[in-house]
């Protein structure tokens, strides 16, 4: 039946990174990722209006985080596809299988390290310069750029 699924768009629209904390368009974009969807009909787009270069970075470091992620919500046909909620419900119950376990506790600490440097950079307020150099996307900042007065950047 999944080649007779359509071809599903996703977007998601962001504004400013201070009433839109970054963290929550990460978790939002990372849930539609794995959503239990043919991944070759399943596409994501994010709309920063702001043009922020916090909130590119915090997509950034989601985009590595989701390699880990959306293979371990299939293979463990993880319902709650949010990791934040994920990570904060009681999951007793589902650790009794020791290579769950360890996948489980490796995982929630990738994502805690990145949830900890989105949230810190974002309370700094500038991405720091060792981590745009990561990033040729980042040259599209510069002085001149506002909230208001900004090109598009596709990445």
């Amino acid at each position: 039946f999944e080649k007779e699924l359509p071809p599903v768009d996703i977007f998601i629209c962001t504004a400013d990174p201070t009433k839109e904390p970054p963290i929550n368009t990460v978790n939002t974009v990372l849930s539609t990722l794995a959503h239990d969807y043919p991944v070759e009909k399943l596409s994501c787009y994010v709309s920063d209006d702001g043009g922020s270069a916090l909130t590119f970075y915090a997509l950034l470091e989601a985009s590595r985080f989701a390699k880990f992620w959306v293979p371990f919500c299939h293979r463990y046909s993880v319902q709650q596809r949010c990791p934040e909620a994920y990570f904060n419900q009681r999951n007793d119950y589902q650790i009794k299988n020791s290579s769950f376990a360890m996948e489980f506790e490796n995982i929630k600490d990738k994502y805690e390290d990145m949830k900890n440097s989105i949230n810190s950079t974002v309370e700094w307020g500038v991405v720091p310069q060792d981590k745009c150099k990561c990033h040729t996307g980042f040259k599209e900042w510069s002085s001149g750029i506002s909230s208001r007065d900004h090109h598009s950047i596709l990445e």
